[in-house]
């Protein structure tokens, strides 16, 4: 049994990066009491104990701050991770950190607020589009309306929040029924999704995964015409997390799908290069494994995908594809998770 209770968890996220000696994943957790917790795979392995189970340590948030909702990471420099996180005040907070030594890694951090519509409500999305280039998206307001925290000093951006109407994006299909996804295939490119509608869960139905994209963002409004397209068979019960590679421009989504008679699952749906593909990619098999979290989805390759969710028995899970995501590919493996 862990000793990190995860109840009432914001949930996980992660960054991929390549270090000198090699790959390593960055895991950030929202715990259920307070502040962040993270952990790391290096080149020499994951950050464990004698008995297997998988360390947490925490992130120096500098106060008891809750978050209750799911964390967002980034990383546009091998050295460099940004970390961002909604409190209970509704206010977006960055910390980050430079070095490879990421265990013993200091951190600053800062509150960068909420944007004139009010009061963030839901996990934040952090996208790279280059060198110290940051845009982090999320829901806020009565409406739940998406804005924008954008970090882009030599365009004069420096954590500037901008809405619907001054990004120029096409009317958004509110409301948002859960925290939007981005990520960026190329330094002019960001793709972003919502979840719209009024899912329910037990009914085995979920809201529609909806997409649009932009050209030079934040630069000239040249978001993807006059709409948000639908994504077929794309039916979501969690917020999205999303991962592209710039060749040849590939888009992954993971997220949790409708619960059936099976139990729960993870579904992902893929931009191929001239269409979109949809797959199941893991089922509950006992009455122990179930999704109790959101799920988290990067990569630190071309190629490369690992996925990472919380179960319902308080591991977490882990798997791992090296051949773009095909089905058969997947390995996997679970931790137990513990405070150190």
């Amino acid at each position: 049994m862990t000793d990190f209770d995860p109840t009432g968890h914001g949930g996980i996220c992660a960054v991929g990066r390549q270090l000198t000696g090699g790959p390593a994943l960055d895991l950030f957790l929202a715990g259920g009491a307070a502040g962040l917790w993270r952990s790391w795979y290096a080149p020499t392995g994951w950050l464990t104990n004698r008995a297997g189970a998988l360390i947490l340590r925490p992130v120096d948030v500098g106060s008891d701050q809750h978050f209750p909702h799911q964390p967002a990471v980034t990383s546009w420099a091998s050295e460099r991770l940004d970390v961002f996180a909604v409190n209970d005040s509704g206010d977006l907070w960055h910390f980050w950190s430079v070095g490879q030594d990421q265990p013993s890694a200091t951190w600053g951090g800062e509150s960068l607020g909420q944007p004139h519509s009010g009061a963030l409500d839901s996990a934040p999305s952090a996208v790279v589009q280059g060198v110290d280039k940051v845009t982090v998206f999320v829901r806020s307001g009565a409406r739940g309306a998406l804005a924008a925290c954008v970090w882009d000093p030599a365009a004069g951006q420096r954590w500037a929040w901008h809405n619907a109407h001054s990004l120029g994006w096409p009317v958004q299909p509110l409301p948002y029924a859960f925290a939007p996804a981005a990520t960026s295939w190329g330094a002019d490119r960001i793709d972003l999704f919502g979840a719209t509608g009024n899912p329910q869960v037990e009914e085995g139905t979920g809201a529609a995964l909806v997409h649009t994209w932009q050209q030079d963002f934040p630069g000239n409004p040249g978001w993807h015409p006059d709409h948000w397209e639908e994504l077929p068979n794309s039916w979501v019960t969690s917020n999205p997390a999303a991962v592209s590679w710039n060749d040849p421009q590939r888009i992954f989504i993971l997220y949790c799908a409708p619960t059936t008679i099976a139990g729960t699952s993870v579904a992902m749906t893929r931009w191929l290069g001239t269409h979109w593909g949809h797959l199941t990619l893991y089922h509950q098999r006992s009455g122990t494994d179930g999704i109790a979290g959101y799920p988290a989805l990067t990569s630190w390759a071309k190629d490369r995908l690992d996925a990472f969710w919380l179960r319902s028995d308080s591991q977490l899970q882990h798997g791992w594809n090296n051949t773009g995501g095909h089905l058969p590919d997947w390995q996997w493996e679970n931790f137990t998770l513990t405070r150190g």
